[in-house]
C-alpha cells in the first residue's frame, strides 16, 4: 500500500502515502468517535457485554457487579449532597 504517492522535489523523492494513511485513520476515528449514535451503540455494546460476563461468571462474579454498582451510587448522591461534586472524605473527584 505504501508507495503510491510519491513527490519529487529537487532529486530526492518524498513518500506521502504514509502520512496520507494516517490522516485517514485519524479522520475516520474522529468522525466516529464525535458521532452520538456511534458512542451510544459502543456504551451499549460495553454494558451488554459487562452484563454477560458478570452472569456467566467468566471475568467477574455477579455479586461484583452489585458491589461496585452500590460503590458508584453511594459516591455519586455523597458527592452531589456536598455541592461541587467533590469528596473531601475519600479525596476523589466524580
Amino acid at each position: 500500500m505504501y508507495g503510491k504517492v510519491k513527490i519529487q522535489f529537487k532529486t530526492k523523492w518524498f513518500d506521502f502515502s504514509k502520512i496520507i494513511d494516517v490522516t485517514r485513520r485519524l479522520t475516520t476515528a474522529t468522525n466516529l468517535g464525535m458521532n452520538p449514535k456511534v458512542a451510544a451503540v459502543g456504551f451499549m455494546t460495553a454494558m451488554h457485554a459487562h452484563i454477560i460476563n458478570g452472569c456467566v461468571g467468566k471475568e467477574y462474579s455477579f455479586m461484583s457487579i452489585v458491589e461496585a454498582g452500590i460503590e458508584t451510587v453511594k459516591h455519586l448522591i455523597y458527592n452531589w449532597c456536598k455541592h461541587g461534586f467533590y469528596s473531601r472524605k475519600s479525596q476523589d473527584k466524580v
